[in-house]
């Protein structure tokens, strides 16, 4: 798949079969970009790994996203 068909995938699929997603790629392909851009009328959390260390730092940044 490439970065073109994520939004008809997310649209059609995400509501249907996933709650989580994670989107794999080389740097610099606009993933971040892509994401932030299809969620920004939605109603959602978007979390970054990048940087993170093990799952208490995950749990802490979902938490105060959730607050």
């Amino acid at each position: 798949m490439n970065i073109s068909d994520l939004g008809k995938i997310l649209d059609n699929d995400l509501k249907k079969y996933y709650d989580v997603v994670l989107i794999n790629g080389i740097w610099g392909v606009g993933k971040t970009f892509y994401i932030n851009r299809y969620l920004k009328d939605k109603k959602s959390i978007y979390v970054s790994l990048f940087g993170l260390k093990n799952m208490e730092e995950l749990k802490s940044n979902l938490y105060f996203s959730l607050n």
